[in-house]
């Protein structure tokens, strides 16, 4: 979403009547910068999929929604071990804002 707010079309530009060049542009754009964060996520855990990570992490996945699942997902370490996803999260902002900066959207 952080990413889609920088570089995604304007939504005063959308039009669901009309196809807009320039909205094509951007979204293509757009596309090319989100895939910049996927490829991190890629040669990181070889996945984007949270249940996936999970398995690495933990060698199995959780069904959060699960008042039980949930219980022992914590119990593993999953909010508390800076080692699971506290660190996968905290690697998902770094990386965006690494790419933030080296695309000129933002400067430190």
């Amino acid at each position: 979403m952080v990413l889609d707010y920088y570089f995604g079309r304007p939504v005063e530009k959308l039009s669901d009547k009309e196809v807009i060049q320039e909205n094509v542009d951007s979204l293509l754009s757009a596309m090319g910068i989100a895939k910049l964060l996927y490829d991190k996520y890629i040669e990181e855990y070889g996945t984007i999929i949270c249940p996936h990570i999970q398995t690495q992490l933990f060698g199995r996945h959780f069904y959060l929604w699960d008042q039980e699942e949930l219980a022992q997902f914590e119990e593993a370490g999953g909010h508390s071990d800076s080692g699971k996803c506290i660190n996968i999260v905290g690697n998902a902002v770094r990386w965006t804002m690494e790419i933030l900066v080296d695309q000129g959207a933002v400067e430190l």
